[in-house]
């Protein structure tokens, strides 16, 4: 059974709610939210289907594009743009789209584990954003949150289109929260980045292109 996107749409970049919990989630309550996420899929796989379809030895002249979430060794949450030269993964030559030409890197706000309404089925599901390896399922220049008050998502690129996550333009009262955990769950960027960067993989084949997104 196949969801349509304004169905299910459930964790989506939006409007923060005060009453969030900013405490730490336990390796627990993100598996059982990540099964929830999948749960709102009923029989649609295409979870399963997007985390699976790269396969490093297939990727050679692909667009990777990496996500450093925020750790004790990373402060500040980025993400760097590559093309995979070969069929060895670690072949990767940095594509400088940001900074005029000058670097391959940008700030990003992902998920922070809090528990906001509206993240899931039940009133109180962590956001939290996925990690591991996917493909761009869906783009759209201008998205509109169906989930969070019809917030914007400019330059939207879905990795996992079923559940409404996707790499987007921040707001502009957003852009000071770039580099830190923020989101319900998408990836935000500074929309002349998103936009940079939805450019490269519209001209590299959208949807088709192959381009990895690798969340760590």
């Amino acid at each position: 059974m196949k969801f349509t996107l304004a169905m299910a749409l459930v964790l989506t970049a939006g409007i923060s709610f005060a009453q969030a919990s900013e405490r730490e989630l336990s390796a627990e309550e993100v598996t059982a939210d990540v099964a929830e996420m999948k749960a709102l899929n009923g029989m649609d796989d295409s979870i399963n289907n997007t985390r699976i379809n790269w396969v490093p030895a297939n990727s050679a002249g692909k667009i990777v594009i990496k996500v450093h979430l925020i750790s004790a060794s990373n402060p500040k949450e980025h993400l760097e743009v590559f093309r995979q030269e070969t069929a060895n993964p670690d072949s990767l030559t940095p594509m400088n789209i940001f900074d005029n030409g000058a670097s391959n890197t940008a700030l990003v706000s992902s998920a922070n584990g809090a528990k906001f309404r509206n993240c899931g089925k039940s009133k109180n599901s962590p956001c939290i954003t996925p990690t591991g390896n996917f493909n761009i399922d869906l783009m759209e220049v201008m998205h509109h949150s169906s989930r969070f008050q019809n917030a914007p998502m400019p330059w939207s690129m879905f990795f996992l289109g079923s559940v409404g996550i996707a790499i987007h333009g921040a707001t502009p009262s957003e852009y000071k929260d770039l580099g830190k955990k923020a989101s319900h769950g998408c990836i935000r960027i500074h929309p002349d980045n998103g936009h940079l960067l939805y450019n490269l993989i519209k001209s590299e084949g959208g949807t088709r292109s192959g381009a990895v997104v690798q969340i760590h």
